[in-house]
């Protein structure tokens, strides 16, 4: 092996047959050696290592302890993040979060809603109740330990009386988690394999969201995504409706999509629509599909997906 730092490492197998393919003996640099590793350093020295081959096993060759590699860290020992007993995100009232460390005596620090700074982190005592949209950072210290890296948890809090009817369901594979996913607050990653969006496939994006009661609004905004490699195009446009009573619906102007579809890089974009405050209290929102791939498409014939998350009311 020629190293960069110009020395060489050379391995000999001598004595070597289609008999001979048991080790007999090893030898580093000269010397006996009696260990099934090497050393990080006794390579990047150089060097020498030979294996003496034989047609019957040496049953004594490295059966020492040490011949084996080390399996336990000794030094620079790192405590492990401690981890939470969240299950869901979302809530509509109270949540009680729970944090615990794998390791006996170790002690958990927190912050609600601070800076990644450690100065203002507190010590955990008890379950914190949480009754708002709230981001919990934790980290784990033990003396001899160096600190756990810090891990969060992001809950939000659903506001009561909103809902959403979805005309079409979106495709079992990607439903986002929940029926109420495209208005939970929480923005999904570009990478819809994370899980996410919601996907409809074949069909429009067409839902109406219940904000519970009128409400001034001067601004709705919906997220799309386009990865058209995975067959994910956006659409062509999405229309917008509102309503006090949930019967008759005004229109508001088409938003038009300005993303080209033979684009293959992963796109997000907002389609949005502003007006001067009007009082709402329900939604029609269509995201208009094309259906099938364009003719240009490896997937052509078939039908394409459109991916939503998420629905922003302002």
């Amino acid at each position: 092996v020629n190293l960069e730092n110009g020395k060489q490492f050379t391995v000999i197998a001598e004595n070597l047959s289609s008999e001979n393919f048991y080790i007999q003996k090893m030898q580093l640099n000269g010397n006996d050696y009696n260990k099934f590793y090497l050393n990080y350093n006794d390579i990047v020295n150089g060097g020498e290592l030979i294996f003496v081959m034989s047609n019957k096993p040496n049953k004594l060759l490295g059966v020492s302890i040490d011949s084996a590699p080390p399996s336990a860290v000794s030094d620079n020992l790192i405590l492990p993040t401690p981890y939470n007993n969240v299950k869901r995100r979302i809530f509509t009232d109270s949540v009680s979060i729970k944090l615990f460390s794998i390791i006996p005596g170790a002690k958990i620090f927190y912050s609600e809603n601070g800076s990644d700074s450690v100065a203002g982190f507190k010590k955990y005592v008890h379950p914190l109740l949480v009754t708002k949209t709230t981001k919990i950072r934790y980290f784990a210290r033990k003396e001899g330990y160096s600190d756990s890296k810090t891990g969060y948890v992001n809950l939000y809090k659903f506001s009561t009386g909103r809902s959403i009817r979805l005309k079409y369901p979106p495709h079992p594979q990607y439903t986002g988690s929940s029926d109420s996913a495209l208005i939970d607050g929480i923005l999904a990653e570009d990478n819809f394999r994370l899980g996410g969006w919601q996907g409809f496939y074949g069909v429009d994006l067409d839902a109406v969201i219940d904000l519970g009661k009128p409400m001034k609004v001067t601004e709705i905004s919906a997220d799309f995504l386009q990865d058209v490699n995975s067959w994910i195009f956006m659409p062509e446009y999405v229309l917008y409706e509102f309503s006090v009573d949930g019967k008759s619906f005004i229109p508001l102007p088409k938003v038009k999509n300005p993303v080209a579809e033979d684009d293959w890089t992963v796109i997000r974009n907002g389609f949005t629509s502003r007006f001067y405050p009007k009082k709402i209290r329900y939604i029609h929102i269509v995201g208009k599909t094309k259906k099938y791939c364009p003719e240009w498409h490896k997937g052509h014939g078939n039908q394409l997906f459109i991916f939503c998350d998420e629905i922003t009311i302002k």
